[in-house]
């Protein structure tokens, strides 16, 4: 750290960072022959847990568990990427079968080959602290509280507030910020 900055310009500094790494990420092609889709669905959901706070004491247990249904080279890529790595610092346990009440995921990710009722999927988990992101038209107003889109060939998401805030969920003003649809009220208010 810089001793000349004050502390409030290390954490500004930091913000600025993280927000850069978002927008990086954000703005990947996907014609780029380099990127895989997949690979890059995978890396945004990564990125998207450390920019969501789950409630006091969910994350207390010996796992950080990941469901993803109707996308199995997502899964594969989000396996391949977390290998030995931690998120919101607990081990990664990634699954492919739907969420079971005694061992249901902290995130749920569903692709576009999911097959069943996205509605009664979602409904199914309401009000459960789990950050649901999807691959699905007009998820959001099915209850999703992320989903992906393609724009300009590029991977891009839009995020519901009611959604998060509806799972106990915070996310942060920074992910916000690089969403190109927000649902809801923004500013800390409640939707």
């Amino acid at each position: 750290m810089n001793p000349r900055l004050p502390r409030r310009g290390h954490r500004a500094l930091r913000s600025l960072a993280a927000c850069l790494v978002v927008a990086f990420v954000a703005s990947t092609s996907l014609a780029a022959e380099t990127y895989r889709e997949e690979a890059v669905k995978a890396a945004f959901l990564n990125r998207f847990t450390a920019y969501v706070d789950w409630p006091p004491g969910e994350l207390g247990g010996d796992t950080f568990r990941i469901t993803v249904l109707g996308a199995p080279d997502v899964a594969e890529e989000l396996k391949r990427l977390l290998r030995e790595r931690k998120v919101k610092g607990l081990p990664v346990e990634i699954a492919t079968s739907p969420p079971r009440s005694t061992a249901r995921p902290h995130l749920l990710f569903v692709g576009r080959g999911f097959t069943g009722d996205l509605g009664r999927l979602v409904t199914a988990q309401r009000g459960r602290p789990m950050l649901i992101v999807t691959d699905q038209p007009q998820a959001l107003e099915k209850g999703a509280a992320i989903n992906f889109l393609l724009v300009d060939q590029r991977l891009r998401f839009e995020v519901s507030l009611e959604s998060a805030h509806a799972a106990g969920l915070s996310i942060s003003s920074q992910l916000l910020a690089v969403a190109v649809r927000v649902l809801g009220v923004r500013n800390g208010g409640a939707p």
